[in-house]
């Protein structure tokens, strides 16, 4: 439920808000946590 009304508060934040948030994120994962990331990433395309 929390995980829930997360994800809705996300959604309703504005697109810079969004991406300000996502970087604070990124920055705190670890190196190895950053490549799962972007291999999952690459992975989509």
């Amino acid at each position: 439920m929390m995980e829930e009304m997360a994800l809705e508060y996300f959604r309703s934040m504005s697109k810079s808000e969004r991406k300000s948030i996502v970087k604070k994120i990124f920055s705190m994962l670890s190196e190895e946590e950053k490549l799962e990331i972007a291999k999952l990433l690459v992975g989509k395309k």
